[in-house]
């Protein structure tokens, strides 16, 4: 419970001092201030199932992908 809590807390603190400004200002890029919600919208799920315990198994095609992108070796 208290990984929910404190990821919330964290994401939390990030919009406010990144996104809110983001879209307050008038120069601002309008791609990436759309690209950021849901990006901080998706950690904030993810955070969430993780805390309350969902395991979610990855396709191996998937898993290996991301294997060889990251060079590890079983």
């Amino acid at each position: 419970m208290e990984h929910i809590f404190l990821s919330v807390l964290l994401i939390g603190f990030f919009v406010v001092s990144d996104l809110i400004p983001m879209f307050r200002d008038e120069n601002r890029e309008k791609k990436a201030a759309w690209f950021a919600v849901p990006v901080y919208a998706a950690a904030l799920v993810i955070n969430v199932l993780i805390g309350l315990g969902v395991q979610m198994e990855m396709d191996p095609a998937v898993a290996s992908f991301f294997d060889s992108l990251l060079g590890m070796k079983k």
